[in-house]
């Protein structure tokens, strides 16, 4: 996370007025308001890409994550099971379905899920639910696991979803 969020969102909108009917770039402009942290524009940004692309999953799932963040607890389990149920088996989707029910404090519930894709799954993503659990030590040696196994997903640790362990010496 490089932090210039300004910068990305002017490059995504023009990627967007380029090719407004590209589901990937209409999602991945939300995304780029997500990780900004103004959670109601990537809603918004969102739901305007799912009135275009109704089926497209990424974009529930990363609808998901945006509610989940902004505290709507009940639009993120919302929003994430409808990524699952467009993708079902999806451990990523499950995953992030995971991470909504831990923030909405259905804790058995996250870690039932998390127990079915448990094996398959990169430490980063197991401890991203562990975070929203609230389980700061477990996520943290997951992480280092990560790191230790060359995870291709330690780019995704500027998700706003880390921000609770984000000051800990050992996520720095």
């Amino acid at each position: 996370e490089l932090g210039r969020f300004e910068e990305s969102r002017m490059e995504m909108r023009r990627a967007l007025a380029l090719d407004p009917l590209s589901r990937i770039i209409n999602t991945n402009v939300g995304f780029g308001e997500y990780f900004a942290r103004d959670y109601d524009a990537a809603i918004a940004q969102y739901r305007r890409a799912l009135e275009q692309f109704p089926d497209f999953s990424y974009t529930w799932a990363l609808l998901s994550m945006a509610h989940s963040m902004n505290g709507q607890h009940p639009e993120a389990v919302e929003a994430g099971r409808a990524a699952l149920e467009l993708a079902p088996g999806d451990k990523n989707y499950t995953q992030i379905l995971a991470f909504a029910l831990a923030r909405a404090g259905s804790e058995a519930q996250a870690r039932s899920l998390m127990a079915s894709v448990l094996a398959d799954s990169d430490p980063t993503r197991i401890a991203l639910v562990q975070v929203a659990l609230g389980d700061a030590d477990e996520a943290l040696g997951l992480l280092e696991l990560a790191v230790d196994e060359g995870s291709p997903f330690i780019p995704e640790l500027g998700d706003p979803a880390y921000d609770p362990i984000r000051a800990d010496p050992r996520f720095q």
